[in-house]
């Protein structure tokens, strides 16, 4: 679960970045 969301934040940081 932490691996999990430890991906999940740099996922969406990412879509940001991309925006």
């Amino acid at each position: 679960m932490i691996k999990n969301d430890f991906n999940f934040l740099p996922f969406m940081n990412f879509l940001l970045l991309k925006k």
